[in-house]
């Protein structure tokens, strides 16, 4: 677990201070609050995110052992507004990243379905990349590529407020 642990806290660290030495840098030493979130610079067209998350589970009576297992995700997410970079009227290019890595508490306490909502094989891949074209003044839009239908179709805010995956 403590290895797990270092691994996902310096991944996280080394990518605020890259990205905070950048922008303090770029910014002449002040504003640095656009590390995580913002614009690449105002007015480009581009906007890029970041965002770590760091879960400690453990099972402390019952289940299949007594343990506690660290889980971390880390999402990038890139937006091109393709009408200030290119001119290209309504077009929008998307690209999501997103690596996770930590154990499954689902092992330790026997739960059939996921306990967290960032359980995940260790893994880095793309999870959206898409561009989405609107026409009559956003009244109308087509989105072609990667994307997950869900946050599409089938998103429930209040269901973010339960630990149970069946939510």
């Amino acid at each position: 677990m403590k290895r797990v642990l270092g691994q996902g806290m310096l991944c996280a660290l080394a990518l605020v201070g890259l990205v905070s030495a950048d922008a303090w840098a770029a910014n002449g030493g002040e504003n640095v609050e656009a590390i995580v979130e913002g614009d690449s610079k105002p007015g480009s067209g581009l906007r890029f995110e970041a965002a770590y998350t760091g879960e400690v589970s453990s099972n402390v009576s019952g289940g299949l052992r007594q343990d506690a297992i660290y889980l971390d995700n880390l999402d990038l997410q890139g937006t091109a507004d393709l009408e200030r970079l290119l001119g290209w009227s309504g077009a929008t290019l998307f690209l999501y990243g997103i690596g996770n890595s930590g154990g499954s508490p689902s092992e330790i306490t026997g739960e059939l379905q996921a306990t967290s909502n960032i359980e995940a094989p260790r893994a880095w891949k793309v999870y959206e990349a898409w561009l989405e074209q609107n026409l009559f003044e956003d009244r109308l839009s087509f989105k072609a590529g990667l994307f997950d239908l869900n946050s599409e179709f089938d998103a429930i805010e209040t269901a973010g407020l339960f630990l149970h995956s069946s939510h």
